[in-house]
């Protein structure tokens, strides 16, 4: 049924999006513990492979309902990671300006984000027209999944030699870290507040 079909790939859309929440909880107490760049590291892995292997997903036809349902699962792990890497970027960024420029530092990531957005639409609009509309629905829409893996290199390579985030190395070193980042945000009367 096409309509029915048409609601399930935007509730598999919403899924990612549902769950952003609660990776950036996950990743931040993670940051919060080992690190910024390591945690970073992981988001772009884990993001980046799962967007890689939606490309490579058998098709309805060849393993059925599986088809659907490793898209499901791959969009959850991209919600996910999106959640950690959007407030881990924010923290990285924010603890590697200056002081007095940490709200227009910060403010690029929400840019850039958007201009990714932009970019992705490009890409699968130029990868669209340069074949038959049978084509594209046979194969083609893998493409700019496939051609994701590039931009996942780069970044692994980009952070791998990024250092980690003065602030939490001084905090590390001092011995100031939190051992419940989560309780001691929520669990604090005050923290709350400011959380809140």
């Amino acid at each position: 049924n096409p309509t029915a079909a048409f609601l399930a790939t935007l509730a598999t859309f919403a899924a990612g999006m549902l769950v952003r929440p609660f990776g950036a909880l996950f990743f931040g107490r993670l940051g919060d513990l080992i690190g910024r760049k390591y945690t970073f590291m992981v988001t772009i892995v884990l993001m980046g492979g799962a967007t890689f292997a939606i490309g490579l997903i058998p098709a309805y036809q060849t393993i059925g309902f599986w088809a659907p349902i490793t898209v499901l699962i791959l969009r959850l792990l991209q919600g996910l990671a999106i959640g950690g890497e959007f407030g881990g970027a924010v923290t990285f960024v924010a603890e590697h300006s200056p002081v007095n420029k940490r709200g227009f530092w910060t403010s690029w990531i929400t840019m850039v984000g958007g201009f990714g957005l932009v970019v992705s639409f490009i890409v699968i609009l130029v990868t669209k027209s340069a074949m038959s509309a049978a084509s594209w629905e046979d194969w083609g829409w893998r493409i700019p999944f496939l051609l994701s893996l590039v931009l996942v290199i780069v970044s692994v390579i980009i952070r791998r030699n990024m250092s980690e985030s003065p602030l939490f190395a001084k905090a590390k070193a001092e011995g100031k870290t939190s051992r419940n980042p989560l309780k001691d945000s929520f669990g604090n009367k005050e923290n709350l507040k400011v959380v809140l």
